[in-house]
């Protein structure tokens, strides 16, 4: 079965509990069905509970829920970057 690689970073990771997870799926799909998908689904939920906002990047570019993400292709979830 295809599948999706799913980076995490920071307090993503810490809630993950990993650095990376694999998530099958059927074809193309949006970032947002994704997100909605265990066990994503309970990161992107730890990460609002704790009032962050994630940050996704498909294939190292800053998405919006509606894009696409193909099998093979590489997500990565992190809270957003602050810096001063």
């Amino acid at each position: 079965m295809p599948r999706v690689v799913v980076r995490f970073f920071s307090l993503a990771r810490d809630i993950a509990g990993a650095d990376t997870i694999e998530i099958e799926v059927d074809g193309a799909t949006t970032v947002s069905k994704l997100l909605r998908r265990e066990p994503l689904k309970g990161v992107v939920d730890g990460l609002r509970s704790r009032g962050v906002k994630p940050v996704v990047l498909v294939n190292g570019e800053a998405v919006d829920g509606g894009s696409t993400v193909n099998p093979g292709d590489e997500v990565a979830v992190l809270p957003p970057s602050s810096g001063g």
